[in-house]
């Protein structure tokens, strides 16, 4: 079982999207430029296991939950660092497991955006989580028990509480 969430993971929840998102503020100014973060290779840990494509055994719908409240509960310990990443961006990181596949990262905004500038800049990054989430995050969650179609959502969601974005992600075939 995953006692820890890699330092890739982290990463990837860090991913540099509140500072592209900072030019979409409704104050006129567009200076800041979009991220240029780069995912970091995946850092091999005494408690993650080699991963494989098959699991050895069948695990069961019990087996799965308790595995992806387990994983989300570990992920939850990297709240502080994604909040002290990017001060005064959020009011709020939640990651939730989402029964019976899916963690679910739910950035609530701290100042407004403007959503369509949001969901156009986003719209840019599937292609960036689609990779990260392949290379490190569905990796992981095999690991720790996430065997059965695991998928992750990314939620942005503006300072009015109105959703900005929202996509899940799926092993790429």
């Amino acid at each position: 079982m995953v006692k820890s969430v890699s330092r890739t993971t982290v990463t990837l929840m860090t991913l540099g999207l509140a500072a592209g998102l900072a030019g979409c503020a409704g104050s006129g100014d567009k200076s800041t430029p979009a991220p240029t973060t780069a995912v970091q290779s995946p850092v091999a840990t005494a408690s993650a296991p080699a991963v494989t494509d098959q699991p050895s055994v069948a695990v069961s719908g019990v087996d799965q939950s308790a595995a992806l409240d387990s994983y989300v509960a570990a992920a939850q310990a990297s709240i502080p660092t994604i909040m002290k990443s990017s001060p005064g961006t959020y009011t709020q990181v939640q990651i939730v497991a989402t029964q019976p596949d899916t963690v679910e990262f739910v950035y609530s905004y701290a100042k407004a955006v403007d959503p369509a500038a949001a969901a156009a800049y986003l719209e840019t990054m599937i292609p960036t989580l689609q990779s990260a989430s392949d290379s490190s995050m569905f990796p992981e969650m095999r690991n720790a028990g996430i065997t059965v179609s695991p998928k992750v959502r990314f939620t942005y969601v503006n300072s009015d509480g109105t959703m900005l974005w929202s996509h899940v992600f799926e092993t790429a075939s």
